[in-house]
């Protein structure tokens, strides 16, 4: 049977991860002094910038937020899977380097503390999921094991 969509439960679950603790970036997030739009998010910038990207964000988001890191290295994968469809050996690795190079040196340092946070504190399944799923994502790619519980559960909602 399912289960009803409930957006005022969804929004209470969601206004404490991201909109008043500000999660979702590495400036406020793990940094002894949170500064918004501070040096994590200048490295971030930094990044997208070297492959030719400036990300557009309508609500002033920071350049570390989590969405905008995802989709930039879901791009870097899919220019990467292009290259070798391509037969540009050379291209390719060099996405791929750079795709390792922003997880090791940016996400690794705050998406362990991230998901463990998220999953503390979230009310239903998709944060608890998505924060077990980047977690997972993370320790694939840089080939070390994570501590994130694998646990799912019927929504309570």
């Amino acid at each position: 049977m399912p289960v009803a969509f409930v957006p005022v439960a969804c929004f209470s679950s969601h206004s404490p991860l991201f909109l008043v603790t500000r999660y979702s970036s590495l400036s406020t997030f793990l940094l002894p002094a949170p500064r918004l739009h501070g040096p994590a998010t200048d490295a971030a910038l930094a990044a997208y910038e070297a492959e030719g990207l400036v990300p557009r964000t309508s609500l002033g988001e920071p350049g570390d937020d989590i969405a905008t890191e995802l989709e930039f290295l879901a791009w870097l994968c899919s220019r990467e899977e292009q290259q070798w469809i391509e037969v540009s050996t050379e291209e390719a690795l060099r996405l791929r380097r750079s795709s390792d190079r922003f997880l090791r040196e940016h996400c690794a340092n705050w998406w362990p503390a991230f998901a463990e946070a998220v999953l503390a504190q979230a009310r239903i399944p998709i944060y608890r999921g998505f924060a077990q799923l980047l977690a997972a994502h993370l320790a694939i790619e840089l080939g070390y094991p994570h501590s994130v519980s694998w646990t799912f559960s019927t929504p309570s909602i």
